[in-house]
């Protein structure tokens, strides 16, 4: 929340809580991790997940698999521990993961 207050010479002094300039630096971080990745990777082959680990944060996803070049599914983010193990102990093979070109036979 925004604070106003009013200096000795009648003019408004605006002050903000932490937690709002806390959300204007992670902001500005954010902002500089793009315009970087975009400038060394360019804009298509960046991603908001690239974009959001650069600054420590994860997307909640249940992307594990992305699109080829042909189409098919094919590995592609890698998963957060917790959910891998989640995922084996209902009968998920980790190993697929590391398939480049997925796991079916074409």
């Amino acid at each position: 929340m925004t604070q106003r207050a009013e200096s000795a010479d009648a003019r408004p002094v605006v002050r903000i809580t932490l937690r709002e300039q806390n959300k204007i630096d992670k902001f500005a971080r954010i902002r500089a991790a793009a315009a970087e990745l975009f400038s060394t990777k360019g804009f298509d082959n960046t991603s908001v997940r690239e974009i959001a680990d650069s600054d420590g944060a994860r997307i909640v996803s249940n992307e594990v698999f992305r699109p080829g070049y042909d189409g098919w599914a094919i590995p592609g983010y890698s998963m957060r521990t917790a959910t891998l193990a989640l995922l084996e102990r209902h009968g998920f093979d980790a190993a697929l993961l590391d398939r480049a070109d997925g796991w079916w036979e074409r």
